[in-house]
């Protein structure tokens, strides 16, 4: 006989509202999932957060978004009207609690059903938001749900808007990873959809005029018959294709009319792009031969084409000349993750200059070093490298490419959290690409394949596209840290070291030790004799390799660089 259960007063229970989330979080966000299908839930987090910052944009407050994904951490940063400084803490931890039940603050919303940030929060291990406005701001942390700080309105200088921070709770989501792939495709959905919206992911930006990314070329000089003397101009191709499949067609060899300005000596113009002023369209930083950077204002407003009337030498924070000899090659780049666009110049010597976006609102540039990430790609012998600098963030990470006076491109990593320490060169000589002296990279991804391509330049002219390689199956994030096998040094030069453990001569009959390049290209394969072995490398060109030890149906990998 069954046993009869009770069902009283007691077994009725009341949850708050980060507890019902918390145990019924399908009810909230759809399935958890580990991140590494589209729809999984941290996408869905990043989603409603987002929301928020597009619903101020269309009201028409704010037209840039910053996010940043960086290891676990989600940052997204508006500049619209702010969260009311009296009800920061409200709005993301009480249900149905929010502006958009009002129609007279929000006419149109993405979301209206008042839940989205409170799932977030309650979902988040941490979870901190900020709102500026009326030169004021309003602070609070919570811990899945938990409020642990809530600071009162106090005085700031910073720009209005709204920045939102949450780590996804693993106790909830298990082990878990943002793709950046799957991030990006979201990020061109919005702004396709929101026609003059800037979103800047981790550095790279997403635009949606027609949502296609056009071509500069910029020219060391053209010859001018009347003057007999060469001049620079930048050619503009306009991008008219679609969004997997590029077509360029040229529209001027005088961009702007920048040769007619009076800049400089009109020489070897290098230009770059951001958002310097905070009015959501992006100036120029414009290099010239004799080795200023130029100021150039972007006055066409966001989502419009851009007009550049009128040039300054740019300054730094102390009003000097930003200059360090002839020839300059800006690039802007958030190198530091602040928000703001940091200042990195490739210079005639082969080494690059870095100086701080330390600015509120306006670019305040401060001299940091002269020799970032002791970085010299003169080579050994020369007295000029022509360092021509292009950052790319891969997954949250930057990874940085030089071009070279001799023409080759140079590739270093370990960049983050190494700003005042050396970066690592992982490569001199990239794929071996030298379609001429002075080369100048640049990196995008400009047919939606999730993958990025090389566009380097060089002095004798024209442009040539590289395309990435697909992901290999060999994997370099399925690499094996344990110490069973080890490789030493690493990285090396002349020869390795492996040393396999304790081996049998059976076991070792059966191991085969596979050497592939990155691109998933089998170079070598090696039958060891003993549990130690030495392997020479001086036939192998420097860079990134992967090592596959089989032993059996046990398949160990380990990174291998060459210098």
């Amino acid at each position: 006989m069954a046993k009869e259960t009770t069902y009283t007063e007691d077994n009725i229970r009341s949850l708050d509202w980060k507890e019902h989330i918390r145990m019924r979080p399908g009810m909230y966000i759809g399935k958890l999932g580990d991140g590494s299908s589209p729809d999984d839930g941290i996408y869905i987090l990043l989603k409603e957060v987002l929301d928020n910052s597009i619903d101020e944009y269309v009201m028409g407050a704010g037209k840039t978004i910053d996010i940043s994904i960086r290891d676990q951490q989600v940052t997204v940063r508006d500049y619209g009207r702010g969260i009311p400084l009296g009800k920061v803490v409200d709005v993301v931890s009480k249900m149905n609690t929010g502006g958009k039940y009002d129609s007279k603050a929000f006419k149109k919303s993405v979301g209206l059903n008042g839940v989205g940030t409170k799932a977030v929060n309650a979902l988040s291990a941490h979870f901190k938001v900020q709102s500026v406005r009326d030169s004021k701001t309003a602070y609070a942390e919570f811990e899945r749900g938990d409020l642990t700080l809530n600071e009162a309105a106090q005085e700031s200088s910073l720009r209005k808007g709204t920045k939102v921070q949450f780590i996804p709770d693993e106790k909830i989501f298990g082990k878990y990873k943002y793709r950046s792939e799957y991030v990006a495709k979201m990020l061109k959905n919005y702004v396709y959809l929101n026609t003059g919206l800037t979103i800047i992911f981790n550095g790279e930006k997403f635009f949606s005029e027609n949502g296609l990314k056009d071509l500069l070329v910029s020219s060391q000089g053209q010859y001018n018959e009347i003057t007999e003397s060469q001049i620079s101009k930048i050619s503009y191709y306009e991008n008219i294709g679609t969004a997997d499949t590029p077509l360029f067609e040229f529209v001027t060899d005088d961009y702007e009319d920048l040769s007619t300005m009076g800049i400089g000596e009109s020489l070897v113009f290098y230009p770059s792009f951001a958002d310097l002023d905070g009015d959501g369209d992006e100036d120029m930083i414009l290099g010239e031969y004799i080795g200023y950077c130029y100021y150039l204002e972007n006055t066409g407003g966001a989502g419009s084409p851009a007009i550049f009337n009128t040039f300054s030498i740019l300054l730094d924070n102390e009003g000097s000349a930003i200059f360090d000899g002839t020839y300059c090659y800006p690039h802007l780049i958030d190198l530091d993750r602040d928000g703001d666009s940091d200042l990195v110049v490739g210079r005639r010597t082969g080494k690059l200059q870095y100086f701080e976006n330390t600015g509120v609102g306006s670019y305040n540039f401060e001299f940091v070093t002269s020799n970032l990430g002791g970085v010299d790609v003169s080579g050994e012998g020369f007295i000029e490298g022509h360092a021509i600098p292009q950052f790319v963030d891969v997954d949250g990470e930057y990874h940085l490419l030089v071009g070279s006076k001799r023409g080759y491109v140079y590739y270093f990593d370990d960049i983050e959290d190494n700003l005042d320490g050396t970066f690592h060169l992982v490569d001199s000589v990239v794929d071996n690409i030298n379609i001429g002296t002075y080369s100048a990279p640049t990196v995008a991804n400009i047919n939606d394949n999730n993958r990025l391509e090389m566009v380097l330049g060089n002095r004798r002219g024209g442009v040539v596209l590289y395309e990435s390689a697909p992901t290999s199956n060999i994997g370099l994030e399925s690499l094996d840290d344990s110490g069973d096998i080890l490789i030493y040094p690493n990285p090396a030069n002349d020869n390795i070291t492996i040393q396999l453990g304790a081996l049998t001569v059976g076991e070792l009959k059966m191991t085969t030790i596979l050497i592939y390049s990155v691109t998933g290209e089998l170079l070598s394969t090696i039958q060891p004799k003993a549990n130690t072995i030495s392997i020479d490398l001086r036939n192998y060109a420097k860079g990134t390799y992967l090592i596959n030890v089989v032993d059996g149906e046990k398949s160990t990998k380990k990174k291998l660089v060459i210098y």
